[in-house]
């Protein structure tokens, strides 16, 4: 889908100037995703944590700070954490579709699973 949105945007010149979230417009929440991940990986029992914020940006300093001490990029930081910060993260998918008539031809669930697919067969999972 990314790729075709992509391709579509750089034929258009509608497209010029313009930014779009490429998404199937479907609304899932944190929990739902979670859920659905679990489903598709044959997990019966999942563990889902909320963590406060102020620990999360606790974590994310330090991990930080020792990477930066070993030269090391780390996975958490402080830009991830104003990523995690973010709420009720929406795609509006209306802007990309009036003005490139593009509609996702995976939705998120046949996304994953491709996705878990190809991580079994590479032996990632």
């Amino acid at each position: 889908d990314l790729a075709r949105a992509v391709v579509k945007a750089a034929q258009s010149e509608a497209a010029l100037g313009k930014a779009y979230f490429v998404a199937d417009g479907d609304v899932w929440t944190d929990k739902e995703f979670v859920s659905l991940l679990g489903e598709l990986l044959g997990k019966k029992h999942l563990l889902y944590l909320r963590i406060p914020l102020p620990l999360v940006h606790f974590i994310c300093v330090v991990s930080e700070f020792f990477g930066n001490l070993r030269g090391k990029a780390v996975t958490l930081n402080r830009d991830k954490y104003y990523i995690f910060s973010q709420r009720n993260w929406i795609c509006d998918t209306s802007a990309i579709k009036q003005d490139l008539g593009f509609e996702a031809q995976f939705d998120l669930r046949r996304g994953v699973q491709a996705a878990i697919d190809w991580y079994r067969q590479h032996g990632w999972l």
